[in-house]
């Protein structure tokens, strides 16, 4: 296979670039005598969350224009309030693994010194791992704002306003297409025996290919929280919810010279490529693709599962300038195919067939800047604590579920016997 698509600096460049920029801040502050240089496997990696505070989570099966009455906040034990919160956790994992806090930081650098308006720079980019980290344990202290609904041919969208009047990290709202959502509670309730979940061969999935199409709509939608809430940090570093991500900081066919696309880029430094999901004869399938969208290298089972139980030690996978071959990636469960393979044999996951829905779909009427500040002041049922490493159990047992009380006092209540827990990575 022939080497990925052309990219002005690999991966590898742009860590060490982070790096160098945060070594520079560092000397300013002590004797060249006492520092030890910096490489990305050096920097000190934030802590793993322990909960998941302020978390509310609003639907609507509305069909046309939406208004703030018609979006209902849901609770703790509402299927779609326990997929946003399962999800949104393995979203802050990847935002703090190695590679993907580190792919954080440098996308953060980057818009800061891309940024048009210079009064904007609120911050200082040479120390960007110290505000990456404490954006995270913002996001972790009091989630933004979720709503979930149609959004047509979108995985997700953040609507911005302006931070003077909220939380920096807090104003802004996250839409999740509700498509995605559906898909993960079909699984999940596949995978405990509430459904048949058949395909359109009539035949029913097996226990292992359950949990296989349960975990890859989880990561998958883990991935779209994490790539919203590199929007997010943007709104939390440059301050003005007018100012778009610069052009220069995005990657793929978003990669347009009018208006950047953070979360593209922080996907290509983590992963190796853009992710991507589309739908087989039997389950949803992810793949990273190149910046041209010729090459596409799908997840096998093994990785997903390794990933969700909370194992990073694989990204990025390789830089996709370095991927030059199947034999040199089978290895890691992750099979190269072409664009035109993966189009071919694997469908639109938003299409009307596959969604069950009309054309006439107003999913991408955005919220209105008044219904996004109405939605940031309400408060009923809600925020909510939850224990992280509960959320975290979504991929590992079956039979998790969160569960709580009027004081947030959460927890996960886990019917399964041990080794129902105890999933091998191999199924």
């Amino acid at each position: 296979m022939a080497p990925w698509g052309h990219r002005k600096r690999s991966a590898t460049l742009e860590w060490q670039n982070v790096a160098d920029r945060i070594l520079e801040g560092e000397l300013a502050r002590q004797t060249a005598g006492s520092v030890t240089y910096i490489t990305p496997q050096s920097i000190k990696l934030p802590e793993l969350s322990k909960t998941l505070d302020g978390l509310r989570v609003y639907s609507t099966q509305a069909k046309t224009t939406v208004e703030v009455e018609d979006l209902k906040c849901l609770d703790y034990n509402d299927p779609v309030f326990q997929c946003a919160a399962a999800t949104a956790q393995f979203g802050i994992d990847l935002l703090s693994s190695a590679a993907g806090f580190q792919s954080l930081a440098i996308t953060g650098s980057e818009i800061l010194e891309e940024t048009k308006d210079k009064k904007q720079k609120a911050v200082d980019h040479e120390i960007m791992t110290d505000h990456a980290k404490e954006f995270l344990k913002k996001v972790t202290g009091d989630f933004p704002v979720v709503v979930v609904r149609d959004l047509d041919t979108l995985n997700a969208r953040t609507n911005k306003r302006n931070p003077d009047e909220y939380n920096f990290h807090q104003a802004v709202v996250i839409e999740i297409n509700m498509a995605l959502v559906h898909k993960f509670i079909e699984a999940h309730q596949s995978l405990r025996g509430l459904t048949n979940n058949e395909r359109s061969n009539g035949v029913e999935l097996s226990d292992g290919l359950k949990w296989e199409r349960f975990r890859t709509v989880l990561f998958r939608m883990g991935v779209t929280f994490a790539h919203e809430l590199c929007h997010v940090f943007t709104n939390y570093l440059v301050r003005n919810p007018k100012l778009h991500t610069p052009p220069s900081v995005s990657y793929g066919p978003w990669r347009n010279g009018k208006v950047g696309e953070s979360g593209r880029q922080w996907e290509w430094l983590t992963f190796g490529g853009y992710v991507d999901m589309r739908m087989g004869s039997q389950m949803e399938r992810v793949a990273i693709r190149d910046e041209n969208e010729t090459k596409v290298a799908i997840f096998g089972p093994q990785v997903i599962a390794k990933m969700l139980h909370r194992d990073f030690s694989g990204l990025p996978f390789l830089n996709p300038e370095e991927w030059e071959g199947e034999d040199s990636i089978e290895h890691l469960n992750i099979f190269a195919r072409t664009s035109y393979d993966w189009k071919q044999k694997y469908r639109d996951i938003f299409a009307q067939e596959e969604v069950g829905q009309s054309k006439d779909r107003l999913g991408q009427v955005e919220l209105s800047e008044e219904m996004v500040g109405r939605l940031l002041i309400r408060r009923e049922q809600g925020p909510h604590r939850i224990e992280a490493d509960n959320l975290r159990s979504f991929a590992l047992d079956r039979y998790a579920q969160v569960a709580g009380n009027s004081k947030f006092s959460w927890r996960v209540a886990a019917a399964a016997a041990s080794q129902e827990s105890a999933y091998e990575l191999s199924q």
